[in-house]
């Protein structure tokens, strides 16, 4: 059930280590996109992102996470297609109060109560993992700070980043990090030991259950293609509205290049004035089934 904001963050971290190359930008992006994951006691976060892989949609997830304190309220909805060109729907919503955590899942459809045994007052929680990763992103960042060509990233009025990249210039220690957190999603999501993987191995990502499992089992390398995003802070330093399309080429153990294409959009409300849901009222979630 962290899959999607896992992948949120990742993105997250990707854009802001891009934009620290900007002397007049320096690690306040960064600095504000874990602030947000890591340090917010009280916010709202609407997020989407679309994936296509050779030019074919194979998902969409709609995510919206509310933090207050302790409690939180996360709903996520996904889209993925079937062979017959019809779209499959699925998802889970969970209500989490006063340690005791409800979650509605779509598939199998069940409502399942439990005690809270991570407790944290921030969208995502630390561990040595995850701390580690944030500590590496903001050296990438330090590195990259010289590394991408002028024009780059720019500042528009009212705040507003934006960055533009081709693949020539992207700088290689963006590309070693991308590959990084793409096994590092595949480890935290799916337990894949890499290390007990060969460089070279059969198969392909089609030949897995899901595009999405097949390119976590079979990638060894990704090289950003291209990348369009704006980023926009609000008058107090706080990540504000993120939207964007990144194109990445996938390189897989089997010796094959996939494009894998990501159209994402992320936007953080309510900071300090966070609501949470009544109990009762998680009941109007749409994966709410009735008992026959």
């Amino acid at each position: 059930m962290k899959r999607l904001p896992l992948i949120i963050a990742s993105l997250l971290l990707c854009l802001s280590v891009l934009t620290a190359g900007a002397d007049s930008l320096l690690l306040p992006l960064y600095d504000a996109a874990t602030d947000l994951l890591f340090h917010s006691e009280n916010v709202t976060v609407t997020a989407s992102v679309t994936c296509s892989l050779d030019g074919a949609f194979f998902k969409e997830a709609a995510v919206t996470h509310s933090q207050s304190g302790m409690d939180f309220y996360r709903d996520v909805y996904l889209t993925t297609p079937r062979e017959d060109g019809s779209l499959r729907e699925s998802g889970y919503t969970i209500l989490s109060l006063d340690g005791q955590t409800t979650a509605l899942r779509s598939y199998p459809p069940y409502v399942l109560d439990y005690d809270r045994e991570d407790e944290r007052v921030c969208i995502l929680r630390h561990s040595v993992g995850v701390d580690n990763l944030v500590r590496l992103c903001r050296s990438v960042a330090e590195l990259t700070e010289s590394s991408l060509p002028e024009g780059a990233v720019t500042s528009e009025q009212e705040g507003a980043v934006v960055i533009s990249l081709a693949g020539e210039t992207t700088p290689g220690t963006v590309n070693t990090l991308l590959t990084n957190l793409l096994l590092y999603y595949g480890y935290a999501t799916k337990g894949i030991t890499y290390d007990d993987m060969a460089l070279t191995a059969w198969g392909d990502v089609y030949d897995y259950t899901t595009v999405a499992e097949g390119i976590l089992y079979c990638v060894s390398d990704a090289e950003l293609a291209s990348l369009n995003a704006s980023i926009r802070l609000d008058e107090s330093g706080r990540m504000s509205v993120v939207t964007g399309v990144a194109e990445l080429a996938i390189f897989t153990r089997g010796g094959n290049t996939h494009s894998l294409k990501v159209d994402f959009s992320l936007e953080a409300t309510d900071w300090g004035s966070t609501a949470l849901p009544a109990s009762s009222d998680l009941y109007s979630s749409r994966w709410w089934r009735e008992e026959e």
